[in-house]
């Protein structure tokens, strides 16, 4: 359960991140 929690984390994490490079990909 935790492995499977920290996997979702991690995803939603990378999700954030990735939606924060796009963000500044087209501020640029």
């Amino acid at each position: 359960a935790v492995i499977s929690s920290s996997r979702v984390r991690l995803r939603f994490l990378s999700g954030i991140f990735l939606s924060m490079g796009v963000d500044v990909v087209t501020a640029f």
